[in-house]
Order: C-alpha cells, then sequence, then structure tokens
C-alpha cells in the first residue's frame, strides 16, 4: 500500500527521447537532462513501439515480434554500479500506443541516482521514444 501512494503522490514520467531513436546491437548513449532517481523499486523504462505493430496486436504477437531480452538498458548509479533492464513479455496499451516495458529482474534501486543511460537491441527498430516511468518529482 506504502509502494502505491509514493507512485501516486511523488512520481512523475519523463520522456527521454523527444525526437525519437533508432536502436541496434550497438549500445546507444541516451542523454540525461537530470539524474533519473527510482521512488520505487518498480521503477521501468517504456519503449514506443507502436509505429512497428498494428493497435490491436496480441500479447502472443508482440512475445514474437519482441522476444524476452530483445532490448537492453543499462543504468549506471552514481556510485558507478549498474543496473540492468529489459524486456521480459510486460507491456502497456494506452488508447493507440504500445509500449515494451522495460525493467529489473532484482527491481531497480531506490535512493540512487542514475547519471547515465545505455540501450541497444537485437532487432534494429527506428524511431522509439523512451520513457522513465516511477521517476522522483
Amino acid at each position: 500500500m506504502k509502494e502505491f501512494f509514493l507512485i501516486m503522490f511523488f512520481a512523475k514520467s519523463i520522456l527521454l527521447t523527444p525526437g525519437g531513436v533508432d536502436l541496434t546491437r550497438e549500445w546507444l548513449q541516451i542523454p540525461l537532462d537530470e539524474p533519473l532517481e527510482a521512488i520505487t523499486s518498480g521503477a521501468a523504462i517504456y519503449v514506443d513501439v507502436t509505429k512497428h505493430v498494428y493497435v490491436d496486436v496480441s500479447i502472443d504477437d508482440l512475445d514474437d515480434i519482441f522476444p524476452a531480452g530483445t532490448i537492453k538498458v543499462r543504468l549506471v548509479h552514481d556510485d558507478g554500479q549498474e543496473t540492468l533492464l529489459d524486456n521480459s513479455s510486460a507491456y502497456t496499451f494506452e488508447e493507440d500506443k504500445v509500449y515494451l516495458n522495460l525493467d529489473s529482474i532484482g527491481g531497480v534501486p531506490t535512493h540512487k541516482e542514475f547519471t547515465e543511460m545505455y540501450i541497444q537491441s537485437a532487432k534494429p527498430i527506428s524511431g522509439v521514444f523512451l520513457i522513465w516511468s516511477n521517476h522522483r518529482k
């Protein structure tokens, strides 16, 4: 219950790539205007893949298009350690949008600032938007 109230009153989402980015097998550094910080361990990166799928796409179809581990994110803490996030059959559907949810198996550390972010995809994907969810306001 505490996590619900933390998210409800103190969390926000941030669009990290207003112009969209192209993902490849090479690690791409995403410039951060300010460090990222998670309120709860359930923080995630959402990848907008709407233009790469049809809106009525099923979860099974998404799993075929984006198998688990296709997209990976490395968040670098202010102390130099890294947290890895990847896709694993978790999606968000919003009106006419489809997002892949990238999360961390062990959860995202809280009370840490992430000063760098890198992303790669085993499958080339062009013009995607990245959103950090569960950011401290």
